[in-house]
């Protein structure tokens, strides 16, 4: 599109926006918050569009002031840092995750399948786990999680908790990097994470399980498993997330593409750490635990599990915080509408 047509079809939108900024800026009651987070997410991409195109500084300085205004007047109000991290972990994080949602569905399956079918065959047949594991690891797991252990998860016995949750959070992470980094090989290196993730899971759930050691296996796993299966999961979601900005960019080029799905991708990875974080503190200490009955740590997990559900299918829905554009940010987040 030559930038005389693009000027002549959005230059009374951008007139619009600016009075609008004035009224917003002016506390007027005719300023129209509940479209302004469409119309500055528009004009980002009216400043994206003309830069991509080389059209004149004239009017890309223009639709930079317009963006940088009502930037301002989105983010004012989330000077202090505790609302920030509040609102980046209740509000944008699950949005992000619910707007990605073709990806969340692919990695839990790429998770879910192998872990399952893997963990059926291991059930049946005890030596099937050799062919994904090496023997002494086995023999490993076959002891961590044995009657008679100071603590499940451990193979140190003479690790501290606190120990412990160092290394889990170091290993969480690391496990969730892997996972999401490997969006940028194409989405082939997050695919390849959560099925092998989800492989030796399953193996080894199904060779404990018929080993006989079931319940002090799964009862280690499932309370803390609520957060860090699931941010392993949402990693993976994210990495393909960026798999898809450079396999399918659209109309923009794939380095703006990258650039605007990396900020939704960033949202995910922050909120995945702080999970992987609550995950480590669960397993070093509650998880490993010999001296909480195996029910008592069941129906915790169930909690955990239920709450984790229903924080991302709620939370952030409707969100109408204190000051009028907060609530005006939750929208643009969750704006999805692509226009030229």
């Amino acid at each position: 599109m030559k930038q005389f047509t693009f000027e002549q079809k959005w230059t009374s939108f951008w007139d619009k926006y600016a009075e609008n900024l004035i009224l917003i800026k002016a506390h007027d009651h005719s300023a129209s918050l509940e479209t302004f987070p469409a119309d500055y997410r528009r004009i980002c991409q009216h400043l994206s569009l003309a830069r991509t195109r080389c059209y004149s500084l004239f009017l890309c300085e223009r639709l930079e002031r317009l963006v940088f205004e009502g930037h301002n007047l989105l983010y004012e109000k989330q000077k202090k840092p505790w609302l920030k991290i509040a609102s980046l972990l209740f509000i944008d994080f699950p949005i992000a995750v619910r707007r990605h949602n073709k990806a969340l569905y692919i990695a839990i399956s790429i998770f879910l399948l192998p872990a399952i079918m893997v963990g059926v065959i291991c059930y049946f047949d005890s030596d099937f786990i050799y062919n994904i594991m090496p023997a002494y690891n086995v023999r490993e797991m076959e002891t961590m999680y044995s009657d008679g252990v100071k603590a499940f998860g451990k193979i140190r016995e003479s690790d501290t908790d606190w120990m412990m949750f160092g290394y889990y959070i170091q290993n969480n992470i690391s496990i969730s990097f892997e996972v999401f980094a490997g969006g940028l090989l194409a989405g082939i290196g997050s695919l390849f994470y959560l099925f092998y993730n989800g492989l030796i899971l399953g193996g080894v759930g199904g060779h404990l399980s018929q080993y006989g050691v079931a319940d002090n296996f799964w009862s280690f796993v499932s309370g803390h498993g609520a957060f860090e299966l699931t941010a392993i999961v949402i990693a993976g979601q994210a990495g393909l997330i960026l798999a898809g900005a450079l396999i399918k960019p659209g109309n923009a080029s794939r380095k703006d593409k990258l650039v605007e799905k990396g900020h939704q991708a960033a949202i995910i990875i922050s909120g995945t750490t702080i999970m992987l974080i609550i995950a480590a503190f669960l397993e070093a200490f509650w998880s490993s635990s010999t001296l909480i009955d195996h029910g008592v740590k069941y129906t915790v997990a169930a909690f955990f599990w239920t709450g984790i559900i229903l924080f991302f299918i709620f939370s952030g829905r409707g969100f109408q915080p204190s000051g009028g554009l907060n609530s005006a940010q939750n929208n643009l987040l969750t704006e999805t509408a692509d226009e030229d």
